[in-house]
């Protein structure tokens, strides 16, 4: 009888081949999820098995724990950015480490060689009490836009499992926290940071009512007709100031400015002109936030001391004449003031000056100089104030 060959299930196979293919692209695969597990540091001198147990009974099914040993020779600040780091470079949640106190010393020996010894009671007893008045300090790192965030948690009771047990379960509160707040919100970082610092506090505004002082250092510029560099001086002052408002604010301010000899010479004419000037300065200034604007007047009763001198062809001083002579002047001021440091200021001011008499100076009927009565004055100046 003829043996009939079997077909073999070729267009089967093909069928259950395309059925796999389809089915294993059009199955979604799983996003992966990102890694949340957290790294114990603990220190080699210190082990922590117990809390190695603990930790990993607490976080089953969580989070994988990975035990690494701590940095050395780091402070705290420093340890706290190496661990934010470490979270950051490796996609942990959290870095967690204890500092537990040291244990008690042991009783030493009396006098004689011999060893005290307590009875077993006061023994337990001194344990149990050691073990209710000491505390372990957990911290706990993780990152939040780019920068370490810590948690620290005191865990109360000595030492033991049952330490053990409640270190383990405030880290996984913390876990369970810092995840939901991941999952919620995931670009908001994690939630474990310290209490907000302190604001730096602004230096209040002076109230209504309130005085105080203020001292002034700075140099002075005044147009000269004669002259195009003008003139420059050294200023000095100090007053009184009352605050009107809390942002607004007079002060009165007694000074003195000296302007140094500067020499006119023209055809054999020469004038050296000096000028020292008391002055009060009634300023009135609005502050806004670390800036000051304002304006004022000033009257100072100018004390100018001039020599002047003719010169033959040969250089020879032909003639020769001495004056001293008070003008006073008024001038409107208008002021820019920034805030420094504390109490230091910088003041920028600006305005024309009217002097009451006009000066000009002659030898034997020839003019030597004429210094006008208006001019343009400047003056950049440091401030300390009390108010």
């Amino acid at each position: 009888m003829p043996r009939l060959k079997k077909k073999r299930p070729c267009a089967r196979s093909a069928v259950e081949l395309l059925a796999w293919c389809g089915l294993l692209l059009t199955t979604p695969v799983a996003a992966q999820a990102p890694d949340s597990g957290v790294v114990l540091w603990q220190s080699p001198e210190q082990p922590r098995p117990g809390l190695v147990h603990a930790l990993r009974i607490q976080l089953a099914g969580a989070a994988e724990l990975s035990v690494r040993q701590a940095p050395e020779g780091l402070g705290l600040s420093a340890r706290v950015q190496a661990a934010g780091a470490l979270a950051e470079r490796e996609q942990v949640l959290l870095v967690v480490w204890v500092e537990a106190p040291a244990p008690a010393p042991a009783v030493a020996p009396e006098a004689g060689g011999e060893s005290a010894e307590a009875a077993p009671e006061d023994s337990v007893d001194a344990a149990q009490d050691a073990e209710a008045d000491s505390e372990a300090v957990l911290y706990m790192v993780g990152r939040k836009q780019g920068r370490a965030m810590l948690e620290v948690v005191r865990v109360p009771g000595g030492g033991g499992p049952a330490l053990e047990r409640s270190l383990a379960l405030k880290v996984r509160e913390g876990y369970d926290a810092v995840l939901r707040a991941a999952e919620a919100a995931p670009d908001a970082g994690l939630l474990l940071q310290p209490p907000p610092p302190p604001a730096e506090a602004e230096a209040p505004a002076p109230t209504a009512g309130g005085f105080g002082a203020l001292w002034r250092v700075g140099a002075e510029w005044a147009t000269l007709p004669s002259r195009g560099a003008g003139q420059f001086a050294i200023a000095l002052g100090a007053g009184p100031t009352l605050a009107i408002s809390p942002a607004l604010r007079l002060s009165v301010e007694l000074g003195i400015a000296y302007a140094p000899s500067i020499i006119f010479d023209t055809s054999g004419r020469q004038l050296e002109f000096s000028e020292l000037s008391p002055s009060l300065t009634l300023l009135l200034a609005g502050r806004r936030g670390p800036w000051a604007f304002g304006g004022g007047m000033v009257v100072a009763p100018s004390l100018a001391l001039a020599e002047g001198r003719l010169r033959t062809a040969a250089g020879a001083v032909e003639a020769r004449a001495q004056a001293t002579e008070a003008v006073p002047s008024i001038a409107a001021l208008g002021a820019l003031e920034r805030k420094l440091d504390g109490g230091l200021w910088l003041r920028l001011s600006l305005g024309p000056e009217l002097r009451l008499r006009r000066q000009h100076f002659a030898v034997r009927g020839d003019q030597l100089a004429d210094l006008g009565r208006l001019r343009l004055r400047a003056g950049l100046a440091l401030l300390l104030r009390t108010d």
